[in-house]
């Protein structure tokens, strides 16, 4: 008899290994990603994740070195006028969180009648939050300046993306 459990139970790891071979293939396929010469990081994105910032962005994208893996939260728009935000306000399914920033802690640029303003921000302090954006059924977020503010829903695509990076990120850190 414990020889039928130990080759039941063998039999069962070894389709979940297999189940879970296929997920990260499937995944990895999904994705695109840059190398960084000169910091020697290898940068990961899904491939749905624009390459331009065109109206609001919200994505999660990964960055690996030496084995080691770590993910990056990146938020911005691109708008005809500067808002210049100093906080971010999510309302998530009915939930509002909110972020603040100082001046120095947003990029911004402009270019031929564009303004592009981001924070690009540690993951791991934020999992929590991607997650919950990733899974939810409506994300609207808010850059919010002095006087002006700049708004847009998450999309699908954007939240399917997200729920992709997050889950290559959980199988191939275990």
């Amino acid at each position: 008899m414990r020889k039928v459990f130990a080759a039941v139970v063998l039999v069962l790891v070894l389709a979940g290994a297999a189940y879970a071979n296929a997920e990260l293939n499937e995944l990895r396929n999904r994705m695109r990603s840059s190398f960084d010469e000169i910091e020697g990081i290898k940068w990961i994105y899904d491939k749905a994740t624009p390459k331009l910032i065109k109206g609001g962005e919200c994505h999660v994208y990964l960055g690996q070195k030496d084995g080691f893996m770590w993910p990056r939260f990146f938020l911005g728009f691109q708008d005809d006028e500067w808002v210049l935000f100093e906080e971010i306000i999510f309302n998530i399914d009915g939930r509002r969180e909110e972020m603040s920033f100082n001046y120095f802690e947003v990029h911004r640029d402009n270019s031929a009648y564009s303004v592009w303003e981001y924070v690009d921000l540690p993951g791991e302090s934020y999992f929590p939050l991607m997650k919950s954006i990733s899974a939810s059924n409506k994300t609207l977020i808010r850059f919010q300046g002095s006087q002006k503010r700049f708004d847009f829903q998450v999309s699908k695509k954007q939240k399917d993306a997200m729920k992709r990076v997050l889950r290559l990120y959980e199988l191939m850190n275990k």
